[in-house]
């Protein structure tokens, strides 16, 4: 595992309801659908600290075939690819964030 990464919350600090940590660019290093890992650690209100469960991260970097036109009515191919920019995980009570990766 790495050292822990920052995160953000989407809340703020003292927050009753659940919450959506962010973790932005992680690099994951991995062509693999088994060996990147992510997890998450919040401090509630109180300070006490909570980690989640593992994560696996699916990573494929190999570019998907091009848009094939089947409709008259979708001329333009429409088939837009997009790259996953962070990872979030919902916990209650945040205060504070972090992240860490494997």
């Amino acid at each position: 595992w790495s050292v822990w990464r920052s995160a953000s919350s989407a809340g703020s600090d003292g927050a009753t309801s659940y919450q959506t940590i962010t973790a932005d660019s992680i690099p994951f290093n991995q062509d693999s659908g088994t060996q990147n890992m992510i997890k998450f650690k919040i401090d509630d209100a109180a300070r006490n600290t909570g980690e989640s469960e593992e994560y696996t991260v699916r990573v494929d970097v190999t570019d998907p075939p091009a848009p094939v036109i089947l409709s008259s009515t979708h001329p333009d191919g429409a088939g837009a690819t997009g790259k996953q920019k962070g990872l979030s995980y919902e916990c209650p009570h945040v205060r504070m964030t972090e992240c860490y990766e494997k």
